[in-house]
């Protein structure tokens, strides 16, 4: 019991920066979403340069009046509005939990985008849907399990892993789906079948099949992260070169090489944040 509620506040944390973005959709998403995805993500990327909140918060607004756009909005499909509609969102709460965690409405930010995405969900349960769709709505659920009871935590940790599967059955070249996926082996109760080596062989896989920067980017932290765990040191930094060439003075990772420096794991670091402040 212990380990899933060490399970459940990691989750709480890593999706402040592991958001599950889609780049490339197997199916269903046409040319011209998925460049405005690759749009977003590289913003996303970008941003992890800025060394405030505020700078973030405002190039977020900015990229979303631009989605929001009549000309934008008439050449997305349902899933791609859908898609933007909760990642824009839980990227700004993102932001803002990293500027203060301890905001009470950050709560009620989270469950919401958590409910937008379960209704999403159940009204498609049907059909077969784009495998990113099942990787969001997974991605999401983790990030709202440090709001739930341990009870439904416990539930949902499971749904996590099957929304996962469902995902890479019908595209198993998702970079973005093998990063989570292999977090939530990482971080996931031995009962549950978690592990490192485990997880070690989907960031790999991820690395592998990354086709966009912002996709290296993140694929390279949380392998990072795992190899520095795994006392793998060497390629750990090597992993932090490629993300420092791909956003040249970012403060993120500037961060993660002083944690790495000090002896600490990023994964480490969100689940004991209070021995860091």
């Amino acid at each position: 019991m212990m380990q899933f509620k060490y399970y459940k506040k990691y989750f709480g944390f890593i999706s402040l920066f592991i958001l599950k973005t889609m780049i490339i959709f197997a199916t269903g998403f046409s040319e011209f979403e998925i460049e405005q995805i690759n749009n977003f993500h590289q913003l996303r990327m970008e941003m992890k340069a800025y060394d405030n909140t505020e700078s973030a918060l405002k190039k977020l607004d900015e990229f979303s009046e631009k989605i929001a756009n009549n000309e934008i909005q008439e050449n997305l499909k349902e899933e791609a509005k859908f898609y933007f509609d909760v990642c824009i969102d839980w990227e700004r709460y993102n932001w803002l939990y990293e500027m203060d965690r301890k905001k009470n409405e950050l709560k009620n930010m989270m469950l919401d985008i958590y409910n937008r995405a379960e209704t999403f969900l159940k009204n498609h349960e049907k059909e077969k849907l784009n495998p990113w769709i099942y990787g969001c709505v997974g991605d999401i659920i983790s990030s709202t399990l440090q709001y739930l009871s341990l009870g439904e935590a416990m539930k949902q940790g499971l749904a996590i892993k099957k929304l996962y599967e469902q995902s890479l059955e019908l595209d198993e070249n998702i970079s973005w789906v093998l990063m989570n996926f292999g977090q939530w082996y990482f971080h996931a109760p031995t009962f549950a079948g978690g592990g490192k080596k485990k997880a070690l062989v989907f960031f790999e896989k991820a690395i592998n099949v990354c086709k966009t920067e912002s996709e290296s980017f993140y694929a390279n932290m949380v392998l990072s992260q795992c190899l520095f765990e795994l006392n793998r040191k060497d390629e750990c930094d090597a992993a932090l070169s490629i993300m420092d060439k791909l956003t040249p003075h970012s403060t993120f990772v500037a961060f993660l090489k002083k944690l790495n420096a000090d002896g600490f794991s990023y994964y480490y670091y969100v689940v004991n944040r209070d021995k860091f402040e």
